[in-house]
């Protein structure tokens, strides 16, 4: 049967026959999206329409198989993908293009089947966008103390969700080599007189770069669904306000989240649920409150037809997205196991070690990238290992266009003339350097060689990473507590031969004020604008006034502020200024914000002028520091006129988001209703909606966004 009805009824029974072979506990038959019951049903039904960049590939590429052994442990797994139909038996000739696969060794016994399709050409024919993930401060932004959480982990994440037909004959598969094997369990007839078995996929499958994306924006559709209506009050994630906590602001207190939903009917903030990939938490202010959340999501899942398996829920609060939580009454802090944590010392000592006689031995460029790899993902819960990993970044980007020897990226002038020195030198010859000219204006990609010499910042961030690696335990980070001693608002700039700052601690002023000598002259102004703020960082913390506290710094130069709040620069002079306020970070044991104003606030505020040795504006007159810190407020707070002008060009229909509407009308749901089975579902409306969230908010709004956009 062809049509619409042909596809409902082909699915469906496929979904139905999945069910018909699982247990009580376990999903032994496989799954399908029980496309009927979800809120966009074709969609379920079809899969997600992938982006074709080129034309598909038409490779035939064959599986890469050793021994009979090997065969039989492949085979092992093939047969579960056909029996669970996420591989189905089709002519050789219908499909047009081949995935590669082959076998990894896990364990003594096992293997780990490797689908690749970078080999046969479909990823680049293909594209996928980059997608927002939660990370350490996702986690702990929805944490309270006392809080408890429990993990729910969902089975066979991409292969829960149907390949776009559009794919179909791109995604074969070779079975010539398990051939016997087939025959012999009855899923191929040996009546069939074919000399090459193939099978294609149904469901997003491994090595293919669409699948991390559609299955995550398959499971945020899913989200919706299962959160409900956030007004319910049999609903466990129930919340009926949107609290903002921030900076700046007279009611402020860093106990507390910036941002957070808030149920009054138990009047605490509201259980919540978030999700890594396949790795599901929920949160709740007890346990008991947790595993009901965790119930519910899971039977809303399985209704839908996702995989929830069961067998690995926990309650233990471990490891969760790379970093550990705690959430006792005092704190809520963060830290990664210690296997994690001594990994990461053995790769540090590793690679001091080899290094250790000669620095200039060849390191392989591969190893070097895994390893990198591994302390950025650390990084992510100690953000202060970022800046000491620039000399990885510096030495496996050496190699690129318009770099110097030692890893730093040059200006167009800064390259001419350093192609130009080795040519004098006799390091080039015109023709190479002029080729070298013409890679860059055309952007050729320039392949690294297998080893790579490290560069001189490199041995220094060894060094540095050791330093703060030295514990034998991974440190346990407080990311927020109801013990901050004191906040401390300042301000600090730079103008022309002077530089000054104001720092508000225990409600005095304290300044700072000074000329730069001459030996400065040959410094940018960026520079000067963030050594000026470094040095009152770090004389502040000498004077004792930092020890415990949050100290929030303003700066009027965006240059700084953007390299703070990366942790990196691409000039070698501001990246050792960021290496000296993190470090400055850790020896006075501060929690340090820093943050962008406008030159006009830094003006009435009366630092620009206290830069100048002028105290005759702003604080310096008595003003109220609060009144200069506009982070907590909205650009409508802080221009009356800008919502008329708005309005006076958008169109009528346009809506003003307010906190409150950031979780629901910023993903264009409008309000709920019970369908026939009693579960509320989302009504959407597309419309315009201006978002205005104060300053601080930032980050989230475009998280909020993103997922949006996935879904």
């Amino acid at each position: 049967m062809e049509g619409e009805l042909g596809k409902d009824l082909t699915t469906g029974l496929a979904a139905l026959t999945n069910y018909c072979g699982s247990t009580y506990q376990n999903w032994n038959g496989g799954s399908s999206l029980l496309f009927w019951r979800w809120n966009l049903p074709n969609l379920a039904r079809d899969g997600i329409k992938p982006y074709i960049k080129n034309r598909l590939p038409q490779s035939k590429a064959q599986p890469r198989i050793k021994d009979h052994e090997e065969k039989i442990l492949i085979y092992e797994k093939i047969i579960k993908y056909i029996r669970r139909g996420y591989l189905i038996i089709c002519d050789y000739g219908s499909l047009s293009n081949f995935i590669d696969y082959f076998p990894v060794k896990k364990g003594k016994t096992d293997i780990r089947l490797v689908f690749n399709g970078t080999s046969c050409g479909l990823n680049d024919a293909t594209w996928s966008s980059r997608f927002w993930l939660p990370m350490s401060g996702s986690m702990t932004r929805i944490l309270s103390f006392g809080y408890a959480v429990v993990d729910i982990d969902l089975g066979e994440m991409f292969l829960n969700f149907p390949i776009h037909e559009q794919l179909h004959t791109s995604v074969g598969i070779d079975l010539t080599p398990c051939k016997q094997q087939l025959i012999h369990s009855g899923i191929y007839l040996s009546t069939i007189n074919e000399e090459k078995i193939a099978a294609r996929w149904t469901r997003l499958c491994f090595g293919l770069n669409q699948s991390p994306e559609r299955s995550v924006t398959f499971y945020y559709l899913a989200e919706e669904f299962i959160k409900g209506n956030h007004l319910d009050p049999q609903n466990p994630l129930r919340w009926d306000k949107v609290i903002l906590n921030l900076i700046g602001n007279n009611d402020f207190d860093p106990a507390y989240p910036n941002v957070y939903k808030w149920d009054s009917q138990k009047n605490r903030i509201a259980g919540d649920l978030i999700a890594f990939i396949d790795d599901l938490r929920a949160v709740g202010y007890t346990l008991e409150h947790a595993w009901t959340i965790a119930r519910w999501v899971a039977s809303k899942l399985e209704f839908l037809g996702i995989q929830d398996a069961a067998r690995k829920r926990r309650i233990d609060n471990g490891p969760w997205a790379g970093g550990k939580y705690g959430t006792g009454n005092q704190e809520i802090t963060k830290t990664v196991t210690e296997e994690k944590w001594l990994k990461g010392k053995g790769y540090n000592r590793e690679l001091m070690t080899d290094l250790k006689e000669n620095k200039n031995r060849p390191l392989e460029y591969k190893r070097l990238e895994r390893i990198r790899g591994f302390f950025c993902h650390l990084a992510m819960v100690y953000e202060i290992l970022f800046p000491f990993l620039k000399g990885f970044h510096l030495t496996l980007a050496k190699h690129g266009p318009q770099r110097s020897e030692e890893g730093w990226k040059l200006s167009d002038l800064e390259w001419i003339g350093h192609l130009e020195n080795k040519v004098d030198t006799g390091k080039l010859s015109r023709e190479e350097a002029d080729e070298m000219l013409q890679d860059r204006e055309s952007g050729t990609m320039i392949e690294p060689d297998k080893y790579v010499v490290a560069v001189p910042r490199f041995h220094s961030c060894l060094k540095a990473l050791s330093k703060v690696m030295a514990p034998k335990s991974p440190p346990v980070v407080v990311v927020r507590s109801r013990n901050c001693t004191v906040l401390i608002h300042g301000f600090a700039d730079a103008s022309g031969s002077s530089f000054g700052s104001t720092l508000l601690v225990d409600k005095e002023i304290h300044y700072r004020i000074g000329t730069w000598s001459s030996s400065e002259d040959s410094n940018s102004s960026n520079w000067r604008e963030f050594e000026n703020l470094v040095c009152a960082v770090e004389e502040a913390g000498k004077e004792g006034k930092l020890k415990g506290a949050t100290v929030i710094l303003a700066t009027d130069n965006e240059v700084v502020e953007h390299s703070l709040y990366k942790g990196n620069s691409t000039s070698e002079k501001l990246f050792e200024l960021v290496v000296r306020l993190r470090t400055a970070e850790i020896k006075f044991a501060t929690k340090l914000l820093i943050t962008h104003v406008s030159g006009k606030r830094m003006m009435t505020q009366g630092t620009d002028g206290v830069s100048r040795g002028s105290l005759k504006e702003g604080v310096p007159l008595g003003e109220a520091m609060i009144r200069f810190c506009p982070w907590g407020m909205s650009a409508l707070d802080t221009e009356e006129n800008l919502k008329e002008w708005i309005q006076s060009w958008a169109p009528s229909n346009s809506l003003f988001l307010e906190p409150k509407d950031w979780f629901i009308w910023g993903h264009d749901i409008t309000g709920y209703y019970k369908d026939n089975k009693g579960h509320w579902r989302p009504e959407h409306e597309e419309g315009v909606y201006i978002w205005t969230p104060p300053l601080l908010l930032l980050l989230l709004m475009c998280v909020l966004r993103k997922l949006e956009r996935l879904e």
